[in-house]
């Protein structure tokens, strides 16, 4: 009779380690976001060559689903993050330290995996009469991608509060815009008149000298040189509970940057064949080989930027160093700033 306490304890024991196992079971589907600018270059090599596959499976997760989406927004984009409906996010450094900042010591706190490039941002016009930010008007219109906490519009508050001692004193003049439609905008003649601008767009340097635009602020001016532009995050969450997967996206955004970096003509191709852009090999390649443009997994100067998101407010919080905002592993033991 004594052995049917220890049979049933067995039985209890097997049970609980089949439920265990299974709460802790990887998904078998990850999904991305990625956008169509140059910036998410790496991303969309991950997506053609089918490199998060490779290394999922080579980490022995059988036949892996990997789901690559678009967002309009970035706040779209990090509620299907926080809900779960998305595992890994890409953008710039200050929407992504605001974030970091927010959810710190809640269930849907976040740390960055790693840089995917850095590239200065260009503020262009159109206006003949605006030789630098001191000539903007109350008639002129500012494109930025984004409000309050984009890169471009975050850099332009630096420059307000740096030349008039008012960040928000270009407010008036900014209208939110994506990169692609900023630029159309600016190009069209119409109301807005200048564009704080990124790659691609700003080095198409034939379309903007026919149309009279012209460069007149470089962001590493104001941040004081090479400054990430994208970045990738996900939840403390998911990287607790899929180590497999988190290290299969970090190994396949490491095997997209070497690639673009050792042969831009095919990482020009990729890039046109996903995003079916209109647009020349050669120019693509042109922009890509710019000493300015930098394919890289160690972030590039980001402390500026939350340094100023501090100062300003917008975050309580201030890391002591890059590598707190940054999940453990080798990203680590890269030259951060």
């Amino acid at each position: 009779m004594r052995l049917k306490p220890i049979k049933g304890l067995a039985v209890a024991i097997a049970i609980l380690a089949t439920v265990s196992s299974g709460v802790h079971a990887e998904v078998n589907e990850v999904r991305l976001s990625r956008g169509l600018s140059l910036g998410f270059l790496p991303s969309i090599v991950m997506q053609d060559q089918k490199l998060v596959e490779k290394h999922a499976k080579a980490a022995g997760i059988n036949d892996p689903k990997v789901v690559w989406q678009g967002f309009i927004g970035g706040v779209a984009m990090n509620d299907a993050l926080i809900s779960g409906q998305m595992h890994f996010a890409g953008g710039g450094p200050p929407p992504f330290t605001v974030l970091w900042a927010r959810t710190q010591g809640t269930p849907h706190a976040v740390k960055a995996i790693a840089a995917l490039n850095a590239s200065p941002m260009y503020l262009l016009t159109r206006n003949p009469a605006v030789k630098s930010v001191r000539d903007f008007g109350p008639k002129d219109r500012i494109a930025v991608p984004g409000a309050k906490i984009s890169n471009q519009a975050v850099v332009l508050q630096m420059v307000a509060e740096k030349v008039f001692g008012d960040r928000g004193r270009f407010d008036p003049l900014t209208v939110v815009l994506s990169l692609p439609d900023g630029f159309t905008a600016l190009l069209s003649g119409g109301e807005l008149t200048a564009q704080f601008s990124g790659p691609p767009f700003q080095y198409q340097t034939k379309e903007l000298q026919k149309r009279g635009v012209r460069k007149i602020l470089d962001s590493e001016e104001v941040l004081g040189g090479p400054t990430t532009f994208l970045m990738m995050w996900t939840t403390n969450r998911f990287y607790e509970e899929n180590p497999k997967i988190y290290q299969a996206v970090y190994a396949a955004l490491e095997e997209a940057i070497n690639l673009i970096n050792r042969d831009h003509r095919l990482a020009a191709g990729i890039f046109l064949r996903v995003t079916k852009q209109k647009a020349e090999p050669a120019e693509i390649v042109r922009i890509l080989d710019d000493p300015g443009t930098k394919y890289g997994l160690a972030p590039q100067n980001i402390m500026k930027y939350v340094d100023f998101l501090h100062k300003s407010g917008v975050i309580k919080t201030r890391p002591a160093s890059w590598k707190d905002m940054f999940f453990p592993g080798p990203v680590h033991n890269l030259p951060g700033s």
